[in-house]
């Protein structure tokens, strides 16, 4: 980790940033639910771009609509609506590909969202350095474990109430209604027992190897799911080129005959 120190803490400041700075939702045009997707497929971005700094280095990480699929336990088109709204809001941007998968890096931050992140320094150097005990870290890093995705009592908009609990964002402030903001509280009173004494990730291990079965079987549906869409789409694009060639080829044949008409001596003139 001590390699990649300045890469983990520039990466951690940006996650921190986003995801604790208030959204303008009318100038980005989202709607709630826009927000709180963008907001959790973000976290879920930033924290794996962490690991693969710790992995290999790389600045960069692959996201493909299936792989967040898998992570956010919805469908391939939310899922790339996620990424779609995240790069046209800048939190994302795209730096390359590798065969049919997008490499992406975080946005920069804009200054006011650079100003809250350093409000939270405490945060950011907790996430950056892997140091448990601060809650908002502590919520952030916890974004990928399948006990919040796969366990039917919480769900990620759970995992958004926690984060916006450890914020001191108030109902108001959050793209919920206030109903919704009163149940997710009590999803997590209820599925996670003993939350605020004891360390989120050990409330977690319960959940988690259950719904880590059942996001295997996910992926494996969405993989399959994606092959076939992939092998239509093949299909279709072989059909497409197959008539595109027909059409080069019958453009090629008229020139030819064009040109060895016009090339006839004596040849007959219209009106004669």
């Amino acid at each position: 980790m001590g390699d990649h120190a300045d890469a983990r803490m520039a990466v951690a400041r940006r996650i921190v940033g986003r995801l604790a700075a208030p959204v303008d939702r009318e100038q980005y045009g989202w709607t709630k639910g826009d927000e709180s997707k963008a907001r959790i497929g973000f976290a879920i971005i930033g924290q794996r771009l962490l690991e693969c700094i710790d992995e290999d280095g790389s600045s960069a990480v692959l996201v493909t609509s299936t792989w967040l699929a898998v992570q956010m336990d919805c469908t391939i088109e939310t899922s790339g609506k996620v990424l779609r709204l995240l790069k046209e809001a800048g939190w994302i941007r795209h730096v390359g590909t590798i065969g049919l998968s997008r490499r992406w890096r975080l946005g920069r931050l804009p200054r006011e969202a650079g100003d809250v992140a350093w409000e939270h320094k405490a945060t950011v150097e907790a996430l950056a350095m892997g140091i448990e005990g601060d809650d908002l870290a502590d919520a952030i890093r916890t974004a990928r474990r399948p006990g919040w995705a796969y366990n039917p009592g919480l769900g990620l908009r759970a995992w958004l109430r926690l984060l916006y609990d450890s914020l001191g964002v108030r109902a108001a402030e959050a793209p919920f209604g206030v109903r919704q903001w009163g149940q997710l509280k009590q999803a997590l009173v209820r599925e996670l027992p003993g939350l605020g004494t004891r360390p989120l990730t050990d409330l977690l291990e319960d959940a988690d190897p259950i719904a880590r079965d059942v996001r295997t079987e996910r992926e494996e549906q969405l993989t399959e799911q994606r092959t076939v869409t992939m092998a239509r789409l093949a299909e279709v694009r072989a059909v497409r080129d197959a008539r595109a060639a027909r059409r080069r080829d019958a453009s090629a044949l008229a020139r030819r005959l064009r040109d060895a008409v016009g090339a006839c001596p004596g040849r007959i003139r219209p009106g004669r």
